[in-house]
């Protein structure tokens, strides 16, 4: 079984908590009572009504936000991601407006174990780009697939 990864879910947790909340990638890091209030009840939120509030934001639709945290607890546990759901990954990277979609898209990508050679040069093609992104998250998340790759090449 391959080492647990870092702590790359938790990160990309923190990010949905502070767009539910209503800050953006370039909000000032401070936190309002109002946001304070509401941290409680956002805990008890089902999956659906994080999408709705994902979606209302902006940031990804109802749908794309249940299969895509559906899709990262899964690669999390089994490494493993169906064709299908690797060609959506693919596509909802290479679609989405917001850093947070495509941040949770590269955590899902960065989850599979054994990478084929096919899927390496698929996943690095349409990673590549975010190296060189102004958006720090985007630089961050490409460098840790990239990280996560490298790391599974050793090990073959």
């Amino acid at each position: 079984m391959p080492p647990r990864r870092a702590a790359h879910p938790f990160a990309v947790s923190v990010l949905v908590a502070c767009v539910l909340a209503g800050c953006s990638p370039k909000s000032p890091v401070v936190q309002s009572p109002v946001v304070q209030n509401n941290a409680p009840a956002r805990r008890h939120m089902t999956q659906a009504q994080l999408g709705a509030e994902m979606q209302q934001s902006g940031t990804m639709s109802q749908k794309d936000y249940i299969r895509i945290d559906n899709l990262e607890a899964k690669t999390e546990k089994t490494h493993q991601m169906s064709d299908e759901d690797f060609a959506w990954t693919l596509s909802l990277l290479k679609t989405a407006t917001n850093p947070i979609a495509r941040a949770r898209a590269m955590s899902a990508l960065s989850d599979i174990y054994p990478m084929t050679s096919a899927r390496d040069a698929q996943t690095r093609s349409a990673v590549g780009p975010y190296l060189t992104s102004k958006d720090p998250l985007d630089q961050s998340s490409a460098v840790m697939v990239y990280r996560s790759i490298e790391r599974d090449g050793l090990r073959k």
